[in-house]
């Protein structure tokens, strides 16, 4: 069988992998060592290189403004903490996805997730680090998963031991894999994750891996069942959490993968392939060409971790397949409707939320001592091929569902502040586009249009944003209302929270009859938000007047005969209206009603629905 090539010489744009220097290890063995209980050295330490700079090149952990990397680990989870939380409740993430670059290249990615891992009220005990092996081994058919025989890891504060390896899962695995320290010295995809595995589970035991290419012979998937047999019950133990570190798309400049098109848009679109690919193992979703479609995807994915990812992700979908089961959440009589998203949200053990994603090309525009969230999401246009190009993502896997359909508040975290952003930068970049083009073909020069195709105006990939939910998006300037047009339908498997943002916010700019087209001139000045909303609900008048109506935060409708009037939840804060105000303002400006108090009739009903405001 043709082997894998998945091995990446180069992970930074312009920064070739340099062995560092000044490893300090009691183990000097530069040829593979087999299983044996007695290889691992219980006295062994190992020393990362945090403070080397080989060859005159920046270190891995090269930080900004001369901080300390201590000191830039803390303005990395203080940014994780103030702008980019993925709203779950405490101890609900099993795993996350980062990457493995430099730490100013990409550690506002890997805190993000880690942030999720950070924030616990249960201690965690153990972290199996699933890494990308870019050393090349030499048998390459062999099943290239390897693990260490340290049995210590050096503190960056101290420089003195404190992270401990789990020696005896490493001595279960080794009949299955590869014991070679001389790799793990050499391998940044491992010792980059020290410093925040430091910080959120100083006293866990970790068991590393690095995975490399391999051939997916029937002998190398024998071995791999039994690895994830053994790292499944560890992982299914409470205290237990998953680490995969892989940076995504590798593109232009001098990687191997080219993009000559709408470079940033096709990127982009390279980036949501993988994690899809991800996310479809992780659930166990099947295609009927799906273990061909797996290996074609293995052998040409431009992501340096695919192996890694690919492990994981099989990891997890174990995991979930033991954890299975029909709760009450699924039937849950304040579901959202019968869609297809919501019945896949209930069966899914594990859902994923992207915390921060970025590429390097992005990372230049990115200030992270006066961090703005919206720099994130920029829109750009690159033409230039010589450019290297490298994605950095932070997904977390959680057990909480994304509708809280057992709460008061369906939707209040039903996504991360990140993915908030990523819809916002979506409408802005859809209306850039087509103001763009309007403007361009109107001036006759038909040549230069900038048309990028719709179907690479996008966000990254994450499942939250195909939720069938109805979406209002609205534009403002100068403070005023500049238009606002969405539906309320949201059970439509045809479309998602994704399709309407883009679907409405060009009906908002250009067919609010209440306003004249929005141009070009007018974008930079315009202020965007969207309303995510939930399914309506029928609610009695005293309801209403009670508890379960939340001003400012719900939606409400009022149905008079043939006539019906609705105000989005922000109105009542927008304009100052108390509950019995905002039912009068429905009455005579929605409705037309000649009494203000028709909300009082028998025949008329009141329905409402949850609302959560984006904002940038």
């Amino acid at each position: 069988m043709k082997s894998l090539d998945l091995v990446e010489n180069n992970t930074l744009p312009g920064k070739p992998i340099i062995p560092p220097k000044n490893i300090k290890t009691s183990n000097k063995k530069k040829s593979l060592v087999k299983s044996s209980h007695k290889s691992i050295t219980q006295n062994s330490v190992y020393t990362p290189p945090y403070d080397t700079q080989p060859y005159d090149t920046p270190s891995w952990f090269e930080t900004e403004k001369g901080l300390s990397l201590e000191k830039y680990l803390k303005r990395m989870f203080q940014i994780a903490k103030e702008s980019l939380s993925c709203n779950l409740n405490k101890d609900t993430t099993k795993a996350i996805l980062v990457p493995h670059a430099g730490i100013k290249h990409s550690g506002i990615c890997s805190a993000s997730a880690y942030y999720e891992l950070y924030n616990r009220t249960r201690h965690i005990k153990r972290v199996i680090l699933l890494c990308t092996n870019h050393q090349p081994l030499d048998n390459p058919n062999a099943i290239n998963i390897v693990g260490c025989n340290f049995s210590k890891i050096a503190s960056y504060k101290t420089s003195k031991p404190k992270l401990s390896i789990d020696t005896k899962t490493m001595e279960k695995l080794a009949p299955y894999i590869q014991l070679n320290n001389t790799l793990f010295n050499e391998e940044h995809s491992f010792f980059n994750q020290l410093p925040f595995l430091e910080t959120i589970a100083p006293n866990a035991l970790i068991c590393p891996l690095l995975i490399g290419n391999m051939a997916l012979s029937a002998e190398n998937h024998s071995k791999i069942r039994e690895i994830l047999q053994i790292l499944k019950q560890l992982a299914q133990k409470d205290g237990t959490v998953i680490v995969c570190t892989s940076d995504l798309s590798h593109i232009n400049g001098h990687f191997a993968h080219k993009i000559n098109t709408y470079i940033p848009q096709n990127i982009r679109k390279s980036d949501s392939e993988i994690l899809q690919f991800l996310y479809n193992i992780v659930n166990g979703v099947k295609t009927r060409t799906n273990k061909i479609d797996e290996l074609l995807f293995l052998q040409n994915s431009p992501a340096c971790g695919i192996l890694a990812m690919y492990l994981f992700g099989k990891l997890l979908n174990a995991i979930s397949k033991d954890n299975s089961r029909i709760t009450s959440d699924s039937n849950d009589s304040n579901s959202s409707g019968n869609s297809i998203s919501s019945m896949l949200e209930n069966r899914n053990y594990f859902n994923s939320r992207v915390s921060c994603y970025y590429t390097s090309i992005i990372r230049e525009h990115i200030d992270v001592f006066n961090f703005d969230k919206n720099t994130l999401v920029p829109i750009l246009d690159s033409t230039d091929t010589s450019i290297s190009s490298v994605s950095y993502a932070g997904v977390v896997f959680t057990t909480q569902r994304n509708i809280q359909t057992r709460k008061q508040r369906k939707i209040n975290m039903v996504c991360s502040e990140y993915e908030k952003i990523a819809l916002l930068g979506l409408a802005k970049e859809q209306l850039y586009y087509k103001l763009l083009s309007q403007t361009q073909h109107h001036s006759q020069k038909s040549k230069s249009v900038v048309k990028v195709p719709d179907s690479l105006i996008r966000v990254i990939a994450s499942p939250v944003f195909n939720l069938n939910l109805g979406v209002f998006t609205t534009l403002s300037k100068n403070g005023k209302l500049r238009g606002c047009i969405g539906t309320l339908e949201t059970d439509n498997d045809e479309i998602t929270i994704e399709s309407n943002v883009k679907k409405y916010i060009l009906d908002t700019a250009f067919r609010d009859n209440r306003f004249t087209p929005i141009e070009l001139s007018e974008f930079n000045k315009l202020e965007f938000s969207i309303t995510i909303l939930y399914t309506l609900k029928q609610i009695t008048l005293n309801e209403y007047f009670g508890s379960k109506f939340v001003l400012g935060q719900d939606g409400i409708l009022v149905s008079h005969g043939k006539k019906q009037g609705y105000f989005l939840p922000s109105v009542a804060s927008d304009f100052g209206y108390d509950k019995q105000k905002l039912l009068e303002e429905l009455c005579t400006n929605k409705i037309g009603s000649t009494t203000k108090e028709c909300f009082r009739g028998n025949d008329v009903k009141l329905f409402y629905n949850e609302g959560l405001k984006l904002v940038n």
